[in-house]
């Protein structure tokens, strides 16, 4: 999987932030054929008490168009 950094932007209090990505990733499927996927991803990120990040929500979107067949 790559992903890029595109955008980041922390609270004025310094203890929250959010990024957003772009990723290309391959993955196998069940048979083992390869399946590629490119698209979105924004994270919410929380500073903890130790002064290290922590995710506390992600959620991504594919740009790539469903295989036919599927129903929305």
């Amino acid at each position: 999987m790559d992903w890029q950094i595109t955008k980041v932007d922390v609270s004025r209090a310094g203890d929250m932030a959010y990024t957003l990505y772009k990723y290309d990733m391959t993955m196998a499927d069940p048979n083992g054929s390869p399946i590629h996927d490119q698209g979105k991803d924004m994270a919410v990120w929380v500073k903890q008490s130790d002064g290290t990040w922590r995710i506390v929500a992600d959620t991504f979107n594919s740009d790539m168009a469903p295989p036919s067949g599927t129903s929305k």
